[in-house]
C-alpha cells in the first residue's frame, strides 16, 4: 500500500517536471492529501519532505537529461523545472557531489 502511494507521488511529480510552478500544495491536491498530511506521510515513509522529493527527482531526471546530451544545462534545467540554470547549478552540485557542466555537449 506504502509503494502505491510512493508511485502516485513519483507520477504526479514526473507529470508536472517542467512547471517551474509545481508545489507541495499542487502535489497534495494530486494525491488527495493536504499539505500537512502529505509532509507527515512522506517523512515516515522515506524520510524526506514534499519539496526535497519534488526537488530530488527532477535533478535526477536532469542527470538523465545531461547524460543523454538533450541539451545544455540551461536547457535541462529549464526542462526539469528550475527556472534559474545556476540555481539548478548548485542544487545539482550539492546532490551528486559534481557540477552538471561535467556533461558538457560535444
Amino acid at each position: 500500500m506504502e509503494q502505491a502511494f510512493l508511485d502516485r507521488v513519483r507520477v504526479a511529480i514526473a507529470a508536472h517536471l517542467d512547471d517551474e510552478q509545481y508545489s507541495v500544495d499542487r502535489l497534495g491536491e494530486d494525491v488527495g492529501l493536504s499539505r500537512a498530511q502529505l509532509h507527515r506521510k512522506l517523512k515516515a515513509l522515506i524520510n524526506q519532505t514534499p519539496g526535497d522529493l519534488i526537488r530530488i527527482i527532477r535533478l535526477e531526471q536532469a542527470l538523465v537529461l545531461l547524460k543523454g546530451n538533450v541539451g545544455s544545462v540551461a536547457e535541462v534545467a529549464y526542462r526539469v523545472g528550475f527556472g534559474n540554470p545556476s540555481n539548478f547549478s548548485t542544487s545539482f552540485s550539492r546532490h551528486f557531489g559534481y557540477p552538471p557542466a561535467r556533461f558538457k555537449r560535444s
